[in-house]
């Protein structure tokens, strides 16, 4: 894995523990969100956008210091054994809408910094984030054998505001 690679893992790992479940802008159980922050030493704009399953999963689209990430990450304690994994890859599938399953390979993230959940990072988070905000109804996804779905209404507003943080078309 490149540097880059692994920095970008890290920063998006330890960012993502302070992604909540709260109110009206930020993302809930099946509501799509953003929290806007900036780095304390830089003022670099942080921006965060995703959603909450109410099987007990975040979808996180994050720019971090000029980085765009996709993020899987459970909330729910049972969950979070079920991630525990010695593999540094494992297959994640998605669809949209009613179009064909794509399975990829992602990266596991294992607890560091203020972060004590694994997680699971997509090797090719603007494709997927592109597929997100094309879609019109429903995301499902299936990770660790966890199959969770969430409405797309409102994905693509905030997906794109990640995106554009980084300077990404969307």
């Amino acid at each position: 894995m490149h540097l880059i690679q692994k920095m970008m893992l890290t920063i998006i790992a330890v960012s993502i523990s302070s992604f909540g479940i709260a109110n009206a802008q930020e993302p809930g159980i099946d509501q799509w969100g953003i929290v806007n922050d900036s780095d304390p030493m830089t003022d670099e704009r942080i921006a965060t956008a995703g959603v909450a399953t109410a099987d007990g999963l975040n979808i996180i689209f994050q720019c971090s210091r000029g980085n765009f990430g996709a993020v899987i990450i459970p909330y729910l304690p049972g969950l979070k054994m079920d991630f525990i994994t010695m593999e540094s890859q494992v297959p994640v599938a998605w669809r949209i809408d009613s179009d064909n399953a794509v399975t990829e390979t992602w990266q596991v993230q294992q607890p560091r910094g203020q972060s004590n959940n694994y997680s699971v990072i997509s090797l090719s988070s603007e494709n997927f984030a592109s597929r997100v905000m094309q879609g019109e109804e429903k995301l499902t996804v299936r990770v660790h054998g966890i199959t969770s779905s969430v409405t797309l209404e409102n994905a693509s507003q905030y997906v794109s505001q990640a995106m554009q943080a980084c300077g990404l078309e969307s």
